[in-house]
């Protein structure tokens, strides 16, 4: 909005190794009416692989995606 961030959502989310996991978000009001006024947006993503018995981080990643915005 206007070259500022905003935070539409966040989640988490436990995946068994090697099942591939698609993850959809369902936006608030405010948030859709807020992406009525762009076509374009920036989605960043991060996640965090932690060790199954010790909870120990093993990886952090983050990476941002241009989407088009879709009505």
């Amino acid at each position: 909005s206007r070259g500022r961030a905003i935070r539409l959502g966040g989640t988490a989310i436990t995946v068994t190794p090697s099942s591939p996991r698609t993850l959809s978000i369902k936006l608030s009001k405010k948030s859709k009416a807020i992406l009525r006024r762009v076509k374009k947006a920036r989605v960043k993503v991060r996640f965090t692989v932690y060790r199954a018995n010790t909870k120990k981080i093993l990886h952090r990643s983050t990476k941002t995606f241009r989407v088009a915005v879709r009505r």
